[in-house]
């Protein structure tokens, strides 16, 4: 998943609980397991003000708006998909 600018360090294994869509808050157990900001090279966080890739992982059924999210093909892209916050808490 592409994650766009971080507010805070998150290290890997961090537990987001919550996500928000809009207005709404729902509940969610996703957990961060690998971190690259650029050519490939692995990170143990997702730095403060950086943009990532990661790949989130769950125990639970994903939520559906994250299934039906829209692939992109470039770091520009952003701006054409949906925008989702991910808490740890609320």
């Amino acid at each position: 998943m592409f994650l766009s600018y971080s507010e805070e360090d998150v290290l890997v294994g961090h537990e987001f609980k919550y996500m928000i869509i809009g207005q709404e808050s729902i509940e969610v157990s996703l957990f961060l397991r690998f971190v690259t900001q650029q050519f490939g090279k692995e990170s143990d966080l997702i730095p403060q003000g950086w943009k990532t890739i990661a790949v989130l992982e769950t125990d639970n059924q994903l939520p559906k708006q994250l299934v039906e999210m829209k692939t992109v093909n470039s770091w520009d892209e952003e701006s054409s998909v949906s925008s989702y916050l991910l808490l740890g808490a609320l």
